[in-house]
């Protein structure tokens, strides 16, 4: 066949050339070989949509004529647009190709459904036999307009073909499309490129390497972070090798003889994946980094932290999580399997990091954690069977994960209970003071009403002698003495009962639930005895004694504040009768002795 000077040479279609027996084929294969949503595409593919709808009404056309003419009018204005679309290709076979889509729309107009299937493949087939349907697709292909943007996308391209004329001709092609266009003829000089050289594709002959291929690629393949897609032209006709090669990411297939139109919309296809690729890695990195500097952000916080994923696996902690629970690190395993929110909680209480007395206990505290975490923030307090006491925050987070602080607040309670000591505590002695009796007498006075069981009395000691003491020794002396009578005192009552300090040398005592007042006679005369026995301090031999006032809880009782005041009456009149001894206030003859008002 004649070329035209500077033209490419194009093969002639045989007229039973496969698969261009008809027309409606023809444009199938048309639509494939187009760009994807460019104008043309869309048209062949609505042409051959209406072409078989014509053909199946025009077989019912005594029964839907309208229909039928409506369809043919689609057809036609398809038609034209392809027409349209090769309106500004020049040269004789456009006018050719313009020709016949016009002769193809006279014929529908004039003839009967039945005859115009014969005529179109008649038609076509002849134009096919004399242009070849790689002209035509590239006719078609350069009147394209509305191309996607990815079929703009151009790159370095490196050839991998020991056929000169071959390479040449790609080269050709490629160069025209705007790619940098590189060429290798063996292994060697591939990889040279690929060392000095940024290739965005490789184009593989198949020839080159036959069976030989697949290590060539599971060489490239080594190096994942420089993603290089490869184009093989000529398949393998082994399926096993062609399995092989396509795992290792061959990115599309030619075959020879390369179709310009698929040649260049498999480049830009490789191109557009390589340049996704890129992007997603450089997404990656970007939330690498991101992670990496949070890591290490969350490293230097004094608490321990810990992030769960909406599944609520750990995927992020710091060190002093593990400090908290040291455990943790034994269990590495649990780590790299994916720790839960759950497991935590698990691993905590099997290792005995918290002090329960049963197991339902524990199993009720996990169920309450759980519970806890899905809420959108919750707070509470673990004392840790180590001493540590821990404060933990959960929070749910954006994306629907969670978070967990565990905060060492152990300095702070112990400072706290100092404080709540030194509030309600004497300093000297250590024992309760004024205010912690008050409210522990309340306390009291509420259970007894509540309850009949026993009596509940109050002791109003005061010491004999201690002013002599204090000033022929001196302060020091005082202070060493009343510990020891606060120590006496202390051997002298029960668990449930409350020994204080009220200021100078009194001291209160409450008796819970005391069977009788033989019972606290019997309290009373134990604390005389022991208060009475001498004291040794540097060879120095002091005597103190003690008066006491007893004050026992009745219905006309109304507060801790009546009740107080009945003991101190009492205590005044041992003082008043002689000291050392104990009176019940209601034992005082009231006709000789008025109570005095409280020292309290």
């Amino acid at each position: 066949m004649q070329q035209n000077q500077g033209q490419p040479a194009h093969k002639v279609l045989p007229l039973d050339y496969e698969p261009f027996h008809s027309i409606d084929a023809y444009l199938g294969e048309l639509r494939k070989a187009l760009p994807k949503g460019s104008a043309a595409s869309q048209s062949t593919r609505q042409a051959l949509s209406l072409l078989q709808k014509i053909d199946s009404t025009g077989k019912a056309a005594a029964k839907n004529n309208e229909r039928l003419e409506a369809l043919k009018g689609q057809f036609f204005q398809n038609l034209q647009n392809i027409k349209r679309c090769l309106a500004d290709q020049d040269g004789e076979q456009s006018l050719k190709l313009r020709s016949i889509f016009q002769k193809l729309e006279d014929d529908l107009r004039n003839q009967p459904a039945f005859e115009r299937e014969e005529k179109i493949n008649s038609t076509g087939t002849r134009y096919l036999h004399s242009v070849g349907f790689d002209q035509i697709v590239h006719m078609i292909n350069a009147a394209s307009v509305h191309e996607p943007e990815w079929m703009s996308r151009t790159g370095t391209l490196l050839v991998l073909d020991n056929n000169p004329n071959t390479c040449q001709a790609l080269m050709r092609r490629l160069t025209r499309e705007g790619h940098t266009v590189l060429t290798a003829e063996d292994e060697s000089q591939t990889f040279e490129y690929l060392r000095t050289c940024v290739i965005e594709a490789i184009l593989v002959d198949y020839a080159v390497f036959k069976e030989a291929l697949y290590d060539f690629l599971k060489k490239i393949e080594k190096d994942p972070i420089r993603y290089v897609p490869i184009i093989v032209i000529g398949a393998p006709e082994n399926p096993e090798i062609l399995r092989q090669i396509t795992e290792l990411g061959v990115g599309d297939y030619l075959a020879k003889p390369v179709n310009p139109a698929l040649l260049k919309m498999g480049v830009h296809a490789v191109l557009e994946k390589k340049y996704a690729f890129e992007r997603r890695l450089e997404r990656l990195q970007e939330m690498q980094r991101a992670r990496h500097e949070m890591e290490s952000a969350i490293q230097d916080l004094p608490d321990g932290y810990a992030i769960f994923d909406q599944d609520s696996h750990l995927v992020m902690h710091n060190q002093k999580l593990f400090e908290f629970y040291p455990h943790l690190k034994k269990r590495e395993e649990m780590l790299r399997g994916g720790l839960t929110f759950d497991k935590l909680l698990e691993a905590n209480v099997s290792a005995g990091i918290y002090s329960f007395n049963t197991k339902e206990a524990g199993r009720q505290w996990i169920e309450e954690k759980k519970a806890n975490f899905l809420l959108p923030a919750c707070q509470w307090e673990e004392t840790l069977t180590s001493g540590l006491v821990l404060a933990l925050t959960t929070y749910r987070t954006p994306d629907g994960g969670g978070a967990l602080i565990a905060k060492d607040i152990s300095k702070d309670k112990a400072q706290h209970q100092d404080l709540t000591l030194l509030a309600y505590h004497d300093a000297l002695t250590g024992l309760p003071n004024r205010k912690a009796f008050y409210q522990k007498l309340t306390q009291s006075i509420l259970t007894k009403r509540q309850t009949e069981r026993g009596l509940l009395a109050v002791l109003f000691l005061d010491l004999d002698g201690f002013k002599a003491v204090n000033d022929s020794y001196g302060h020091e002396m005082g202070d060493w003495l009343l510990n020891q009578v606060s120590q006496r005192l202390r051997r002298c009552i029960r668990g449930d009962d409350m020994l204080a300090r009220f200021g100078g040398d009194e001291f209160c005592i409450i008796l819970n639930h005391a069977a009788n007042r033989n019972k606290v006679k019997m309290v009373a005369a134990r604390i005389l005895k022991a208060i009475s026995q001498p004291y040794i301090r540097n060879d120095i031999l002091l005597d103190v004694g003690v008066s006491v006032g007893i004050g026992v809880y009745s219905l006309g009782t109304e507060d801790s504040e009546s009740l107080l005041k009945e003991a101190d009456a009492a205590m005044y009149a041992v003082k008043q009768e002689g000291k050392g001894k104990y009176r019940f206030y209601d034992e005082i003859s009231h006709e000789s002795q008025k109570p005095k008002p409280a020292k309290a």
